[in-house]
């Protein structure tokens, strides 16, 4: 007999969730877990051990125009997930405490709501695996000291954590999640590509700092939606919480270290 997936790690017990179910709108190959091992294994082995390895003798890559071209498509792409968002639900997306429960559903009556979740939840997902392509750059330009733990745990842990809340948990709130996220990353490969364009515009980019800020204003929002979630008694699956608790806390703690390692001045010693 052959084995079965554990349930909890399967799309198909929860499809009537989402109507119409996500599984009508993916590739088959999104729909279980199986992928998820293979795609992060991939990822780490080229970006820890064969592409540093493959570099170690070789002189580093400028992919100035193709990294150029890359800025300019996360722009775009996250822009156009950003707007899908905002058309949804308009300015009550931005509002973590008053639609914290369910921050779709409680602003809009939009028939075609839920297909709209599931496309911009698909989008957002494949987008963050898009990402992994930062890291592959860093790798091929001998910026290694760039794949940090930070930046390392960040893409793992989000990719995992979307695919897991909208393909398992599957909560509306992820297209909260998702509206602030992709709005940061604009901001954030627009501040890319302006530094791509030579000295004579990086003088202007003073707002560097500001983009980590952003950051943390970033999760201290979603931290305020699941404080909002947990002491309302909102009806909302548990593991959503806890996952993006975890999350939440993690990241904003590893990035206020980063902003103290980066931004503010150190003592100097007597």
């Amino acid at each position: 007999m052959a084995a079965q997936d554990p349930e909890w790690f399967t799309a198909q017990q929860n499809f009537t969730m989402y109507e119409p179910g996500i599984e009508e709108e993916i590739p088959e190959v999104f729909k279980t877990y199986h992928h998820i091992p293979v795609l992060l294994v991939a990822y780490l082995a080229v970006v820890k051990h064969y592409g540093p390895r493959l570099m170690k003798d070789r002189k580093p890559f400028s992919l100035k125009n193709v990294r150029m071209i890359y800025n300019l498509i996360q722009i775009v792409i996250n822009w156009y997930i950003c707007t899908l968002c905002f058309s949804l639900v308009g300015n009550g997306i931005s509002d973590p405490w008053g639609n914290g429960c369910y921050p779709v559903t409680s602003v809009t009556r939009d028939p075609n709501a839920y297909k709209m979740i599931v496309k911009i939840s698909y989008y957002y997902y494949l987008n963050k695996i898009l990402d992994f392509i930062e890291t592959v750059f860093f790798v091929l330009r001998k910026k290694q000291s760039q794949v940090s733990f930070l930046h390392i745990y960040h893409h793992v842990i989000m990719v995992l954590s979307i695919w897991l809340s909208i393909f398992i948990i599957r909560e509306e709130n992820i297209v909260q999640i998702a509206a602030i996220n992709t709005l940061v990353h604009v901001v954030m490969y627009v501040y890319y590509f302006l530094s791509g364009l030579g000295p004579a515009i990086q003088k202007y980019l003073w707002w560097k700092r500001y983009i980590t800020r952003m950051q943390l204003v970033q999760f201290l929002m979603g931290m305020t939606t699941l404080v909002k979630m947990t002491v309302t008694g909102c009806r909302n699956d548990t593991r959503f919480l806890y996952l993006w608790y975890f999350n939440s806390l993690t990241l904003f703690g590893l990035f206020v270290h980063f902003y103290i390692k980066t931004y503010l001045p150190k003592k100097k010693k007597e």
